[in-house]
C-alpha cells in the first residue's frame, strides 16, 4: 500500500517526508516529557502544601498540650506554682495564636472561612477555659480549680484537640490520596510514553522500509528489464505505474521496447525484400549491442528507412533515458550522501548531548550528597541549638528563681532587722524596769534595816517584827542580785543585737547586691534565649531547604537518567538511518555503473551537464 503511494511522490519529497516524521516523533517525545515533568511538578507542590499543613496542624496541637494542658495539670497535681503557671500562659498565648495565624495564611481564602467556622466553637471554649484559669490564678483558689478542673476544664479543652487530630487525620489521608494518584498518573505516562516511543520507532522503521522499498524496487526491476532485452527476450516489460521519475522512465522503456518489438515484426515481413537493408541494419544493431548509443543507422530511402530512421530515434531516446537514469542516480547518490552527513552529525551531536547528560548526572549525583551532607549537619546544628535553647531556659527560669528568693531574703531580713529593733526597745525598757526594781529593792533593804534597829531597840515585842525584816532584807538583797544579773544579761543582749544590726545590714547590701546580679544575669540569659531560639530557627530552615534542594537534586537525576535513555534510543535510530543511506548509496552506485557501461552520445551528456550546472 505504502509502495503505491510512494510511486506518486518524487524521491526528494519521499525523504523529505522520512526525516519530517522522526523530526515530529522527537519533537512530541519531548513536548511529552515535558508535560509530564510539568504534571509531576504540580503534583509534588500540592503534596507539600497538603504535608505542610499537617506540620501545622501538629505543631499547634502540641503546643496546646505542651504550652496550656501541661502546664494546667502541673497546677492542679501542685507541682506548678500559680504565678509560674499564669506566667507560661500568658506567654504562650501570643505564640499560639501567631502559629494559627501561620497555619490559616497556608490556606486559600474559601478554605480559610471554612476553617475559621469549623474551629471557631472550639477555639471559644478553649479560650473560655484559659480565661477562667488565669482568673482563677489571680484569687489562687485551689478548690476551685479542681472543682473547675473536674467539671468544666475536659468539656471545654477536649474538643479542639478531638477536632485537631480529626483534621490532621483527614489532611494526612488526603497526603495519601494525592500521592497514590500521582503514582498512578506516573505509571500510565511511563506505560503511554513508552507506548508512543515504540510507536514512533515502528512508524519510522516502516516508513523507511517502505520509501527504501519505493525506491530500490523500481530500479531492480528496471535494471531486470534492461537485462532481459539484452539477453534477446523483447516481451519484458517494465510494467510499472506511477508518476515519479522512476515510473515515467519505466512507462518510457516499456513504450521504446512495444515501438521495437513492432518494427521488428515489420523487418521481418519484409526481410526478404529488404535483406540488404537489414544487413546494414544489423551491422548497426551489432554495434548498439555493444552499447554503444552513438552509432546512427544509416537511412535509405527504401522501406528500411523508417526502421533505420525508427532506430536512430530509439538509440536517441534510449540514451536520453539513460542520461536522465544516470542524472537521477547521481542526484540520488548525492541526495544520500547530504543525508548520511547531516545522519553523522546529528549522531555526533548526540553523542555530545549524551556526554553533556552525563556529566549533568554525575554533577547531580555529588550535588545531591554535598545538599544532604549539609542538610545532616544542620539538623545536628538545629539539635544542639535547641538543647542550647532549653539550657538557657532552665537556666534562666533558676536565675529568676534565684531573683525571686533573694527578694524573699531581702524581705525577710528586713522584717527581722525590724524585730530587732523592737527587741532592742523592748531591752532598753526592761532596763528601765530593772532600775525600777533596783531601787524599789535599796528602798526596801533600807526599810529592813530600820525595822530591824526598831526591833531591836522594841526587846523581846519585836523579835518577831525582826524575823519578818530580815526576811524582807533577805528578799531585798536577792532582788538586787537578780537585777544586777538581768541588768547584765539586757547589756549582753543589747550590744549582741547592735552586732547582729550590723551584720544584718551587711547582709541586706550583699543581697541587694546578688539581687542586682542575679537581674542583669536574667536579662543576659533572656537575650541569649532569644539569639538562640533565632539561630535555632535560622538554622531548621537551612536544613529544610538543604532537604528540599537534595529531593529536587534527586529528581533532576532521574530525569537526567530519562533523557539519557532517549538519547541513547535516538542515536540507535540514527545509526540505522545511517546504515539505510549507506544501502541507498551502494544502490545508486549499482545503478551508476550499469548506465555507465553504455556510450551515450555527447549531445546527451551536454543536456545533463546543463541540468547539473542548472
Amino acid at each position: 500500500m505504502f509502495s503505491t503511494y510512494f510511486s506518486n511522490i518524487n524521491i526528494g519529497k519521499r525523504l523529505f517526508i522520512l526525516i519530517a516524521t522522526m523530526t515530529s516523533i522527537l519533537a512530541l517525545s519531548g513536548i511529552l516529557m515535558i508535560f509530564g515533568l510539568g504534571s509531576a511538578s504540580i503534583t509534588t507542590e500540592k503534596l507539600n502544601s497538603d504535608i505542610e499543613r499537617s506540620v501545622y496542624l501538629s505543631k499547634i496541637y502540641n503546643k496546646m498540650n505542651q504550652d496550656f494542658i501541661e502546664p494546667i495539670n502541673n497546677l492542679s497535681r501542685g507541682t506548678l506554682t500559680w504565678i509560674d503557671t499564669n506566667k507560661l500562659i500568658n506567654d504562650n498565648i501570643a505564640s499560639f495564636d501567631k502559629q494559627w495565624l501561620v497555619f490559616l495564611n497556608t490556606l486559600s481564602e474559601s478554605e480559610r472561612d471554612k476553617t475559621i467556622a469549623h474551629y471557631q466553637s472550639n477555639l471559644s471554649d478553649f479560650r473560655l477555659a484559659i480565661d477562667e484559669i488565669l482568673r482563677l490564678g489571680k484569687s489562687q483558689n485551689s478548690a476551685k480549680l479542681s472543682l473547675f478542673m473536674l467539671n468544666d476544664f475536659d468539656l471545654l479543652v477536649t474538643p479542639l484537640g478531638t477536632t485537631l487530630q480529626q483534621s490532621i487525620e483527614k489532611q494526612r489521608e488526603i497526603s495519601e490520596t494525592s500521592y497514590t494518584d500521582f503514582k498512578t498518573f506516573q505509571l500510565i505516562f511511563i506505560i503511554l510514553s513508552i507506548a508512543f516511543v515504540t510507536f514512533g520507532i515502528v512508524t519510522s522503521v516502516l516508513l523507511g522500509i517502505s520509501i527504501r522499498h519505493s525506491i530500490t524496487n523500481p530500479v531492480t526491476k528496471i535494471a531486470e528489464t534492461v537485462k532481459s532485452i539484452a539477453n534477446g527476450d523483447y516481451d519484458a516489460r517494465t510494467d510499472l505505474k506511477g508518476s515519479d521519475e522512476l515510473s515515467t522512465l519505466s512507462s518510457a522503456l516499456d513504450n521504446l521496447l512495444d515501438d521495437k518489438v513492432k518494427t521488428l515484426v515489420e523487418t521481418e515481413k519484409e526481410n526478404d525484400i529488404l535483406n540488404n537493408s537489414i544487413i546494414r541494419l544489423l551491422e548497426a544493431t551489432s554495434q548498439l549491442s555493444d552499447k554503444d548509443l552513438t552509432v546512427t543507422v544509416p537511412v535509405s530511402e527504401d522501406i528500411t528507412g523508417p526502421v533505420a530512421d525508427a532506430m536512430n530515434l530509439v538509440s536517441f531516446e534510449t540514451a536520453k533515458v539513460l542520461g536522465e537514469i544516470h542524472h537521477i542516480a547521481e542526484n540520488v547518490e548525492k541526495n544520500a550522501s547530504n543525508v548520511k552527513v547531516q545522519g553523522d552529525k546529528v549522531t555526533l551531536v548526540a553523542e555530545e548531548e549524551r556526554s553533556m547528560v552525563q556529566t549533568t548526572i554525575d554533577r547531580l549525583e555529588n550535588a545531591s550528597k554535598t545538599m544532604n551532607a549539609i542538610a545532616k549537619l544542620c539538623m545536628n546544628c538545629n539539635e544542639m541549638a535547641e538543647n542550647a535553647s532549653e539550657s538557657t531556659d532552665e537556666a534562666f527560669d533558676a536565675v529568676t528563681s534565684t531573683a525571686s528568693g533573694m527578694d524573699e531574703i531581702r524581705e525577710t531580713i528586713s522584717e527581722t532587722e525590724k524585730r530587732i529593733k523592737r527587741l532592742g526597745e523592748r531591752s532598753q525598757e526592761i532596763s528601765g524596769i530593772v532600775d525600777l526594781i533596783n531601787n524599789i529593792a535599796e528602798r526596801t533593804h533600807i526599810l529592813a534595816l530600820n525595822a530591824s534597829m526598831h526591833a531591836a531597840a522594841a526587846g523581846e515585842a519585836g523579835r518577831g517584827f525582826a524575823v519578818v525584816a530580815d526576811e524582807v532584807q533577805r528578799l531585798a538583797e536577792s532582788s538586787r542580785n537578780a537585777t544586777s544579773q538581768i541588768a547584765a544579761l539586757v547589756s549582753n543582749i543589747q550590744n549582741e543585737t547592735s552586732e547582729t544590726m550590723e551584720t544584718m545590714n551587711q547582709t541586706i547590701s550583699q543581697v541587694v547586691e546578688g539581687s542586682d546580679r542575679a537581674e542583669q544575669a536574667g536579662h543576659r540569659m533572656r537575650e541569649t534565649q532569644k539569639k538562640t531560639s533565632d539561630l535555632a530557627t535560622a538554622v531548621a530552615k537551612i536544613a529544610e531547604r538543604s532537604i528540599n534542594q537534595a529531593k529536587i537534586n534527586e529528581r533532576l537525576k532521574s530525569e537526567a537518567h530519562s533523557i539519557q535513555e532517549k538519547t541513547q534510543e535516538t542515536d540507535t535510530e540514527l545509526q540505522q538511518q545511517s546504515n539505510d543511506t549507506l544501502r541507498l548509496v551502494a544502490l545508486s552506485n549499482s545503478l551508476l555503473k550499469s548506465v555507465n557501461t553504455f556510450t551515450l552520445p555527447s549531445s546527451v551528456l551536454s543536456v545533463n551537464d546543463d541540468k547539473k550546472a542548472s
